[in-house]
């Protein structure tokens, strides 16, 4: 799909699908179930479906033929208009090319990428915004948002020096569940000592529950590893495909990048 597809059906699901419901269930707090039987069938809300089917079957037979049309409008869409699959339904994600497989591509992009990068600030944006939902609904809005992005921000740096340091020293992880140990407890006592500080400087006089900080911790090396993990795989694609483009575009040139094979 072009550019302009993707955008008009991103605008779509969210103006036409996404918000009408939001507004009509947390703005005008309203019951879809007592809507359709009072407005539709003309019975009370605490009449059971039995007595509002009877009460006005057209409306169900109207129901069910429109639901009938709306699907055979979709199918026809899609079966004329879609471009054919160019997969059938799979489950698990292909495989990775042979030189992106293993820990030395991770570990060398990470140890010759400096820490202050693009990659650094959509992770502290990302950070900042799961951090400051899951803040305010597990505190029922009482906690400070400004206060909890800047904390999610310190870490995410915190985090990222950490990782940049064990890089340098040569250290490479073969097992993704490896490095997710490894990260969750280097976190959580990055999360500790930031939280002492905070005792410390007076800036927080509660102690946090234990169990919110392993929350966090949790919560936030999983989502900062998995996306350090496959931005690397992001970078090799995209000289992969640089290397390819150049390699076709050079005059009698047809080596340097095969298929299946590294960046030339």
């Amino acid at each position: 799909m072009g550019r302009r597809t993707v955008i008009v059906a991103a605008a779509l699901i969210w103006v036409v699908i996404k918000l009408p419901p939001e507004w009509w269930i947390h703005i005008a707090q309203l019951d879809m179930t007592d809507f359709i039987k009072e407005s539709l069938f003309g019975v009370a809300a605490s009449d059971g479906w039995l007595t509002a089917v009877a009460n006005r079957p057209g409306v169900l037979a109207a129901m069910v033929l429109t639901l009938g049309a709306g699907v055979t409008i979709l199918y026809l869409v899609v079966r004329l208009k879609a471009p054919p699959f160019d997969h059938g339904l799979l489950i698990a994600a292909d495989p990775l090319p042979a030189w992106l497989r293993g820990a030395e591509p991770y570990r060398k992009v990470r140890a010759e990428t400096g820490i202050w990068s693009r990659q650094l600030y959509e992770k502290v944006a990302l950070a900042a915004l799961l951090s400051v939902i899951f803040g305010l609904m597990l505190s029922g809005g009482e906690a400070s948002a400004p206060r909890i992005a800047v904390g999610a921000a310190i870490f995410t740096v915190a985090n990222a020096g950490v990782s940049h340091a064990i890089a340098m020293r040569g250290r490479s992880w073969r097992l993704l569940g490896g490095e997710l140990a490894v990260m969750l407890v280097v976190n959580l006592v990055i999360l500790l000592v930031l939280e002492a500080m905070d005792r410390h400087l007076g800036v927080r006089e509660a102690r946090v529950p234990f169990a919110m900080t392993l929350f966090f911790s949790y919560l936030l090396t999983l989502v900062i590893v998995l996306y350090d993990r496959y931005h690397v795989v992001f970078q090799a694609r995209r000289l992969f495909r640089r290397a390819a483009e150049a390699t076709l575009a050079t005059p009698g040139g047809a080596g340097g990048a095969g298929q299946g094979g590294a960046p030339a």
